[in-house]
């Protein structure tokens, strides 16, 4: 038997000017500790020693925060969402961790789209399908949230008459 074709097929925008600020603001916070602890330190190093680590410290960021980078573009790449008639079907995820959810329209209580301020600079925006979640449960467990969805109302206004005809 061969699966039904999707009455609708979205897919996430990875905006990498979007996705670079969030990973500054996520590394943000933990700046301050890394700098004070840094000078601590280089009061004890010798100034060659001093270079050589401030370079490695460097590279190492740089290179973390790239694979971070990397990881989140395979992870967009690899995200769809097909809705059929009666439910919606979520993939995402590559390598490590794969996802696929099933969720039936009659489980949704509440669909929603909104966009933060980030989103709204470059026309993206987060479609939340919201289920009643049995306590305990984390957030994403709770339903589906279709983040950094290009023409988000315009894909809403399609998935909202989708879902309210199973309510």
């Amino acid at each position: 038997m061969s699966q039904p074709t999707p009455v609708l097929t979205v897919r996430p925008t990875f905006a990498s000017k979007l996705i670079l600020v969030r990973l500054l603001l996520k590394a943000l916070p933990s700046a301050p500790f890394f700098i004070i602890m840094g000078f601590a330190q280089y009061k004890a190093m010798l100034p060659v020693f001093e270079a050589v680590v401030s370079v490695v410290i460097l590279v190492l960021g740089t290179l973390g925060l790239g694979v971070w980078y990397w990881v989140l573009q395979q992870n967009y790449a690899n995200t769809i969402y097909h809705f059929y008639e009666n439910e919606v079907e979520y993939h995402d995820g590559f390598f490590f961790n794969k996802t696929r959810k099933v969720m039936s329209y009659k489980k949704v209580t509440e669909a929603e789209a909104n966009q933060g301020v980030l989103q709204q600079s470059f026309n993206l925006g987060t479609i939340k399908l919201n289920t009643n979640a049995s306590e305990g449960s984390s957030k994403r467990t709770a339903g589906i949230q279709l983040v950094d969805i290009a023409d988000a109302d315009a894909v809403y206004q399609q998935i909202k008459p989708l879902v309210m005809a199973s309510a």
